[in-house]
C-alpha cells in the first residue's frame, strides 16, 4: 500500500502558489503605479505645452493670412485665443492647464490676469497682421523640471525643458 501522508497535497501546493502570486503581483503593481502616475503627470504637462505651442502657431498664421487681429488671453485656468470681429473680441479656442502657469509679457511678470468681462478690457498678447507677436513667455512647472515656452515677437513660439 502507498502512504499518501508523505509530502504536500495538491491543495496545499495550490494555496502556497496562490499566496506567492498575490504577494508578487502586489509588489509589481506597487512599484509600477508610482512610475506610471509620474509619467502620466509629466505627459500631461508636455501635452499642455504642445497645445499652447500649436494654438499660438495657429493664431499667428490666421492673423497673417486672414489679415485679422488675433490675441492670446491668459486666464487662471489656462488661455484663450481670440479674434477681433466688428470691434469685439470673440473666443476662437480655449484650453485649460492643471498646472499653475507663470506668464511674462514684454519681460514683465503678469501678477494679476485680466478678466475679459471687465469694461475696457484689452488682451495682453496680440498677433498682428504682419506676423509680429507681443513678446511673451510661459513657464509650466513639471515634475522633471520646468517647461519654458517663449517668443521674442518675430521668432516662432517654442517650448523647451529646462
Amino acid at each position: 500500500m502507498t502512504d499518501y501522508r508523505a509530502g504536500f497535497s495538491l491543495i496545499e501546493l495550490l494555496v502556497v502558489t496562490t499566496i506567492i502570486s498575490v504577494l508578487s503581483l502586489g509588489l509589481v503593481l506597487g512599484a509600477g503605479v508610482g512610475g506610471v502616475m509620474e509619467r502620466s503627470r509629466v505627459d500631461g504637462v508636455r501635452r499642455s505645452a504642445r497645445a499652447l505651442e500649436g494654438a499660438v502657431s495657429l493664431a499667428r498664421d490666421q492673423a497673417l493670412l486672414g489679415r485679422r487681429l488675433h490675441a492670446l488671453a491668459p486666464n487662471p485656468d489656462g488661455w484663450e485665443i481670440l479674434q477681433l470681429e466688428n470691434g469685439e473680441w470673440q473666443g476662437v479656442r480655449a484650453a485649460t492647464s492643471r498646472r499653475e502657469l507663470v506668464w511674462r509679457v514684454d519681460g514683465k511678470l503678469v501678477r494679476r490676469l485680466q478678466d475679459p468681462a471687465q469694461e475696457n478690457w484689452a488682451p495682453l498678447i496680440l498677433f498682428l497682421e504682419d506676423g509680429r507677436v507681443t513678446p511673451f513667455e510661459v513657464v509650466f512647472q513639471a515634475p522633471e523640471g520646468v517647461i519654458q515656452c517663449e517668443t521674442d515677437g518675430w521668432e516662432a513660439f517654442q517650448c523647451q525643458i529646462r
